[in-house]
């Protein structure tokens, strides 16, 4: 009787760089890490653009699971075969747009132009209509150019008379992994390589600088949409198969954060300082718009008691702000005005605090504070201080 024995290896880890790829990054982080994620991931095996060799590699990397005779496609999400007619059905995206610094010398033989981890299967109707276009959110409601689905893509927005500035919206399953593919390209290519450009991110982008964006919107995106098992699998076949290379951001998403930064939580109030027994409203708002419903908690550092709000704010998705309620609680004691701090927090966003005074209406002789700190308006309660002069 023979027995075989199956190791069966999660999907995480049968995707998981090399042992000790990212020794030298450890520890690291903003400029520092950034080159040292470049030197781990530059000279690379450069697939050729021109040839088809490129094409081929598509059709493989985007694959559909379930049908292994045909290709997904960017933004729209079809299926279609792929040996089709040539390049007139899907073709290459450029997810970092040429017109934003890819291939400067226009030769085709640059690394940054049949960079794999930049270049998905596309129907060749919804890449023209993609064009150079910037990923960012373009809103519907906008007065002179609302946002619209482009043909061939209904999950996706765009405004299609540039009145937003040339915007680019895709769908919300591939937000995340179209971000992370910009980070790589922002820190892959430094300009060293031959015919090739410093490639940047920002939140105005730059043709002419080979600026591209908007860094804000990317940063939302990479949150909204976590790396998948799917990407995963992209990211270890080039790795594997085609350029010796991986995307850091697939792998190691921490590392998006320690170079270009989180999100920042906003929470603003019309004023610092309100009377106990009153309420106001607060907001807390995002950079950039939400993919999906966010769930934040609220915190009541200092004197906690003073006030009183939900413990949890959501903005839902599609937005980028939500309010809620303060009440500032009337404890019918003369103990002076009190010191509050209001804090909002959500895992991988940079956390906002705001100060607030809780000013006592029910007088009493509190001696005050001889110092002053703290955002806020302060009140001083004058029949306290030693007489002086004459009352008039």
């Amino acid at each position: 009787v023979f027995f075989i024995l199956l190791t069966l290896v999660p999907a995480a880890a049968q995707y998981d760089p090399p042992a000790g790829y990212y020794a030298s990054a450890e520890g690291l982080t903003g400029p520092a890490l950034k080159s040292a994620l470049h030197n781990i991931i530059d000279d690379h095996t450069i697939v050729a653009y021109d040839g088809g060799e490129s094409f081929q590699a598509l059709r493989s990397l985007d694959q559909d699971p379930n049908n292994s005779s045909r290709v997904l496609t960017v933004y729209s999400g079809t299926s279609e075969p792929k040996f089709a007619d040539g390049g007139l059905t899907w073709n290459r995206e450029h997810c970092w747009p040429r017109g934003y610094g890819i291939s400067a010398t226009g030769t085709g033989a640059a690394a940054d132009e049949s960079d794999l981890f930049n270049l998905r299967a596309c129907l060749t109707e919804v890449n023209v209509l993609r064009g150079d276009r910037v990923y960012d959110h373009a809103s519907p409601d906008h007065p002179n150019d609302p946002a619209v689905a482009p043909a061939g893509a209904p999950q996706c927005l765009y405004d299609a008379n540039f009145g937003q500035g040339g915007l680019w919206t895709p769908r919300p399953s591939e937000r995340g992994d179209l971000a992370r593919a910009m980070f790589y390209m922002a820190v892959r290519y430094d300009g060293s390589d031959a015919g090739t450009v410093d490639l940047e991110l920002g939140d105005t982008p730059n043709a002419s600088q080979a600026v591209f964006g908007n860094l804000k919107t990317l940063l939302q995106w990479h949150l909204d949409d976590p790396v998948s098992t799917e990407e995963r699998r992209r990211n270890d076949l080039i790795h594997d198969n085609y350029q010796g290379n991986r995307n850091p951001f697939v792998d190691r998403p921490e590392f998006v954060a320690k170079i270009f930064g989180a999100p920042e939580l906003m929470l603003t109030m019309d004023r610092s300082a309100y009377d106990e027994g009153t309420s106001a409203t607060a907001t807390v708002s995002l950079p950039a718009v939400t993919s999906s419903t966010l769930n934040l908690r609220l915190i009541a550092a200092g004197d906690g008691g003073e006030i009183s709000t939900p413990s949890v704010v959501t903005i839902t998705a599609g937005q980028a702000s939500a309010q809620f309620t303060v009440n500032f609680l009337a404890d019918g004691v003369a103990d002076g005005d009190q010191q509050v701090g209001l804090a909002v927090w959500a895992e991988g966003y940079k956390s906002t605090f705001f100060a607030l005074a809780v000013l006592d209406t029910n007088g009493g002789s509190v001696a005050p504070s001889t110092a002053i700190t703290g955002a806020g308006r302060y009140a001083q309660n004058f029949d306290t201080l030693p007489s002086a002069g004459t009352n008039v």
